[in-house]
């Protein structure tokens, strides 16, 4: 159900295609239908552990899946599979009373809306750090203000944007609504309102393209 697939990638792929899909998600002709049970994905009769958080990781392990299945490999042998990831992607972190989604590493337009969905999904309080997302060409305002109204959407208790261009200035303008919201242009300034607005038992994300460095601001946040 992917446009960009179904529009740009059909066009020139000439192989076999496989569609995969969760069990809730909008009902297409697919090859694999995972289901969610707690910490675990189901799939025909088979269990497999789940061992990064968020719908779009659990629909990367079918992806995955359905690729062992073509290869032979067994489902068996992909329940002792181990995941390691680099710093800054996938990171969940105690600071005292505080959480924090660490997604440092890089941001696109697709994996903020993911990691805004994550965090939408924590109990609790919930705050966001997003910096700008590079090299989105002549559409980077529109996508920057799309994440912005997804933030909105979702009901988030604050939002600081780092960022000292147009794209930030547009994301604040869509996200005005929000109880706490900040505009900043490094991610050392982020820290000064987060220390006024976090308290124990939150969960703070961190989202930003590399080249902002948003991981800067760790070390300088409140220990709750």
């Amino acid at each position: 159900g992917d446009p960009l697939l179904e529009s740009a990638l059909s066009a020139v792929w000439s192989g076999r295609v496989l569609r995969v899909r969760l069990a809730d998600d909008p009902e297409v002709e697919s090859d694999l239908v995972g289901d969610i049970n707690g910490d675990q994905l189901l799939i025909d009769a088979d269990c497999l552990p789940l061992q990064l958080e968020g719908r779009h990781n659990v629909r990367n392990l079918l992806l995955a899946v359905a690729v062992a299945d073509q290869l032979g490999v067994s489902r068996r042998a992909l329940q002792a599979m181990q995941v390691t990831v680099p710093g800054g992607r996938n990171r969940r972190l105690q600071q005292g009373g505080l959480t924090l989604l660490d997604e440092t590493y890089n941001a696109s337009p697709e994996a903020v809306l993911a990691a805004l969905e994550l965090l939408a999904a924590q109990p609790g309080r919930r705050f966001a750090v997003l910096g700008t997302m590079l090299e989105l060409g002549d559409r980077s305002l529109e996508l920057h203000q799309e994440v912005a109204a997804r933030a909105v959407q979702l009901g988030l208790d604050g939002l600081v944007l780092v960022d000292s261009g147009a794209e930030g200035k547009a994301m604040a303008e869509v996200a005005a609504s929000l109880p706490h919201l900040q505009l900043v242009s490094n991610p050392e300034d982020a820290a000064a309102p987060l220390a006024a607005w976090l308290n124990s038992g939150d969960v703070l994300l961190l989202k930003a393209s590399r080249g902002v460095a948003l991981e800067r601001l760790i070390p300088l946040l409140p220990r709750l």
